[in-house]
């Protein structure tokens, strides 16, 4: 199922969307490890900005919770969202400009830690109709936010690190081989 064009999370392998979008993230503490700025050629729009990220979801928000982006159709709900805490999205293109800012001046493999969350207004845009003009922006993380995210990538850390179980075999004893050609003896070659 492909992800809106406008979505500002798309998938680099699929410009037009086969990524987690961008509300799924709305209310969340996550973890953007900065890879480069790209230009992406999409079907609808041409070429745009993107920027390059891994999304690592520190704490997601309540299953159920509702967005604060209405639903583009007025008049229908809005989207519910999942909780995501722990997941993690490699590859992943940021479209949206507010968002996109929040990466400038970034080298690769540097972290921005903070909040997905709405910016913006309902506003008239004729006596019949009612646009939503928002955005999603990249709030500053709080100490508690940088605490838990720091937690968090100590956990993932020693989770990558740890030690192998006690119920491995040990390691067979190296067959016997000719390392004369590894200690230099000319008549022999090194492999």
């Amino acid at each position: 199922m492909s992800t809106p064009t406008t979505s500002p999370f798309l998938t680099s392998s699929d410009a037009e969307g086969s990524g987690r979008n961008v509300s799924a993230y709305e209310g969340a503490l996550c973890i953007f490890t900065y890879k480069e700025q790209r230009t992406v050629l999409t079907k609808q729009y041409g070429e745009k900005p993107a920027v390059l990220v891994d999304v690592d979801c520190v704490q997601g928000v309540p299953a159920g919770t509702l967005s604060k982006m209405p639903n583009p159709s007025f008049g229908q709900p809005p989207e519910k969202l999942e909780d995501l805490t722990g997941d993690v999205e490699t590859d992943v293109l940021i479209f949206q400009g507010f968002l996109r800012n929040s990466f400038r001046g970034r080298k690769a493999g540097e972290m921005v830690l903070g909040r997905i969350a709405v910016e913006g207004k309902i506003v008239k845009a004729s006596a019949n109709d009612q646009d939503f003009k928002a955005s999603y922006v990249l709030l500053d993380p709080s100490a508690e936010d940088i605490a838990k995210a720091t937690a968090y990538l100590q956990a993932k850390t020693a989770k990558q690190l740890s030690a192998p179980s006690s119920t491995q075999q040990p390691a067979a004893a190296p067959a016997a081989s000719n390392t004369a050609g590894l200690t230099g003896d000319p008549e022999r070659p090194p492999y």
